[in-house]
This record gives C-alpha cells, structure tokens and sequence, in this order.
C-alpha cells in the first residue's frame, strides 16, 4: 500500500518515469558529446580549411597560412592535411597517363645520367614515396656510419649547398656572409659588420645546420637594428645555434636525426631576390608575392613543379590546380594557359633544376627556384631537398616507380649497366628494365 501511494506521489508531483528519465540522461550526455566535437574537431578543421583558401590569392600565402596554422593546431593541422591530399589525390587519374607519357624520357635521360656512388646501392623495394625516402636515409645514415661520408650535406648543411652551387656557377642569390664560429657572429652582428655591405632589405638569416621547416631556422631582418632588436636576434642566434634538428614530423625522423647531429652549427647571411614590376613581402618565413616552384627531378629529367603547395605543373605545359575544394574525390580541370607557361618561365625551371641534378649526379632531388616574372630567362634556385616531404597529388606512386640502381664499370668510367626497377601500383605487373 506504501509503495502504491509513493508512486501516486510521484506521478501526481509530475516526475518522470525512471525509464523516461534515463533516455534523458543519455540524450543530454550525447548532445554535450556533439558539442565537444564540434568545439575541439569541427571548428579547428572549418578554420583551418578557411584560413589556407584565403591565403591561395598570393603566391606562397598558402604556404604561409600553412606554418601558422600547424603552430596554432599542432594536432589537427596534420591529419587534416592529409586527408585533403588523399582526397584530392585519389582521384587524379591523369598521373597514370602522364606517367605512361613521359617514362621513355625518363629512361633515357637515366641512360645517360652519371650517378654519384654515394647514392648507389639503395635498397629500392620501397612501396611508397615516403618510404623510399626513409630508405634513403637510412642509407645516409649506413654510409655515415661505415666510412664517414657526409654527402648529405648538400641538403641538411645550407652552408654546404650554397658553398656546392656557387662553386659550379648556378644561379643562387647573393650571401653576405657564412660564419662557422658563434663568437665571430655575434660579434659581426653587435658592430654591424655582418650587415654593412647590405643594400636592399630584408635580408635573410639562415642556420645553416637546421634545414627542416619544423626547426624554423629562417628569420628575416627588415632593415637595420636598435639596440632592443639588436639583442633579440643575437637571442635567436644563440638559441638556434645550440638547437638540433628533430624531423618529428616525417616517419624517417629517427634516421633523419641521427645524421644531422653531428653537423658542425653555423649561420649565412642571404640577400633578397630582386624583381622589377613583382611586388613581395615576407611573412613568417615565407616571402608572399614571389613565386617559387618546386621542382622534383629524377635521374636528370625534371618530372614535375609545385607551386605553392597547391598547382602541378607537368612536361607537357599542363597544370593541374588543386586549390579549390572543388577538386575533392574528382581529376582537376586542365589548365592549357597558366601563367608559368605563357609568359616562358618553364625552360629556365626545368633547365636550372636538371643542371643542379646532374652536377651533384643525385637520382632524385627536389629543387626549390624562385622565378623572376619580370625576366624569365632568370630563374634562381633558393634550396633543395634530398628527403622532400610535400604533396605531389598523386604523383607520388609514379616518382617512387622511376627508383633506379646502377652499377658502374671496373675502370670506373662510365656506367656499364643500369637496373630500372618500377614498383607499381595493384594496376601495373612489376617488371625490370636492363639498360646497356
């Protein structure tokens, strides 16, 4: 009779029955769930997207927006990058003609390509690209270990590379200075010395053992200094001269890491790229308003460019432009009249980036030119990158596919065979080419 009068009670004081009032609760918990994935997933990803497609306007604002945006998501600026590349990627069924376009060129440039022995030997059984990267590096890393060699230099030593390109004559921008030793630069910095010869600003400070973007060795100085600035850059100087490269983005990191500890610190002091009627301006450590092509060559031949992370610019003066959201899960619509054709940027491109491969004799580099729209015909290379890391929109198989070994004749002249191995996608058969 007591529990038949509480429940009377308790109907007649409005409360809900205990099963309604369960589904309550989880209704609740589940909206408070969807707005904490709205809050610390949806937005973020919706910023992000915003922030990059604001910044396509400008040559290098995407790229600018980019290392702004992994600085303030470090946790979702990289997932989500990834899959906008594998969702633009996947459907760009243009590579597999390209590829099949372009393969007789590559082999024979590769019949006639000098490779270096540092790069011989590579164990090529790679699937992917990043994981003939990683190969790579291990190789580095083996030979380091073995005989001491420190090849790598030309990318992870900027002071290395540009010491290699001016040497050889290739057009790179002027260097005011190289020091190797921290007292001697800061005090070339504290009596100005280092910057007196300086005509045109802003001028370019570059560690030249931290090369990787994650160690941001790149800051820009805009013209001469008071005492407070003056201090802040000696700081910076400081700090980055005792800091050691980490690679924690990349899955060759561990590799990576061990061969550029030992890389003595140093510092350059560059000069600005000059351009009449091209209007530039320097944001973090990028400079907004200068084109700049990336150029991926392998075996001497020039594959493809990228410019500014997000147009792919082929042999055959097509481009393919993945800067709009419009070209997820669809092939982009080929561009026949870019700019970079039109008014003929591509020759000097393609030929600046060739004559650098073969100088070094490295099967696969990435070189990174800044290209002069006023005069075409001057190009100039600004770095490059043995272990490149950036989106080739679906390119990538194919680049891992052109992965050759050679060996070379007793008397070690030129090369008596040269083994193309392409590792190809579940599409293609693998097969072996043995060229004389």
């Amino acid at each position: 009779m007591a529990q038949t009068t509480s429940k009377a009670a308790a109907k007649a004081a409005g409360a809900p029955p205990r099963g309604r009032s369960l589904l309550s609760g989880i209704s609740r918990l589940f909206c408070q769930l969807m707005i904490g994935l709205i809050l610390v997933v949806v937005l973020p990803f919706a910023h992000i997207l915003y922030m990059i497609a604001s910044g396509a306007g400008e040559f290098g604002g995407t790229l600018a927006q980019a290392d702004r945006l992994k600085e303030m998501y470090p946790y979702h600026f990289v997932p989500l990058c990834n899959f906008a590349a594998w969702a633009q990627s996947a459907s760009n069924s243009y590579t597999k003609e390209y590829y099949t376009e372009q393969r007789p060129i590559v082999l024979r440039s590769a019949r006639e390509f000098e490779l270096h022995p540092y790069f011989a030997g590579l164990d090529a059984s790679s699937d992917t690209w990043h994981d003939l990267i990683h190969a790579r590096t291990r190789h580095f890393l083996a030979q380091l270990r073995e005989s001491g060699r420190d090849d790598f230099k030309l990318e992870k030593d900027r002071c290395t590379m540009f010491s290699f390109y001016s040497r050889h004559k290739l057009p790179i921008l002027p260097v005011h200075g190289v020091w190797r030793d921290l007292d001697q630069l800061v005090g070339a910095v504290r009596s100005g010395a280092a910057f007196a010869n300086v005509t045109r600003w802003p001028i370019f400070w570059k560690a030249c053992h931290l090369t990787q973007s994650s160690s941001a060795g790149t800051r820009a100085q805009h013209g001469p200094l008071d005492a407070e600035q003056l201090d802040s850059l000696v700081s910076w100087i400081r700090q980055k001269w005792e800091f050691r490269a980490n690679d924690y983005e990349r899955v060759w990191a561990e590799a990576g890491n061990q061969i550029t500890q030992g890389i003595p610190p140093g510092f350059l002091l560059q000069a600005p790229m000059t351009v009449d009627r091209q209007e530039w301006r320097v944001d973090g450590r990028i400079s907004v308003g200068l084109p700049e092509v990336r150029v991926e060559v392998v075996w001497g031949y020039a594959y493809l460019a990228v410019l500014d992370g997000t147009q792919v610019i082929l042999r055959n003066n097509i481009v393919q432009d993945f800067s709009s959201v419009h070209t997820f899960f669809r092939s982009p619509v080929p561009v026949l009249d870019h700019w970079t054709i039109v008014e003929g940027h591509a020759e000097c491109m393609w030929r600046v980036a060739e004559e650098a491969a073969r100088l070094a004799g490295v099967d696969s580099i990435r070189m990174d030119i800044f290209l002069n729209r006023a005069q075409p015909s001057e190009c100039i290379i600004n770095e490059n990158s043995l272990s490149s890391g950036i989106v080739y929109w679906g390119h990538e198989p194919y680049l891992t596919q052109k992965t050759a070994q050679r060996s070379v004749s007793s008397s070690g002249g030129a090369a008596s065979e040269m083994h193309l191995e392409r590792f190809v996608s579940a599409s293609l058969a693998r097969s072996e080419y043995h060229v004389s």
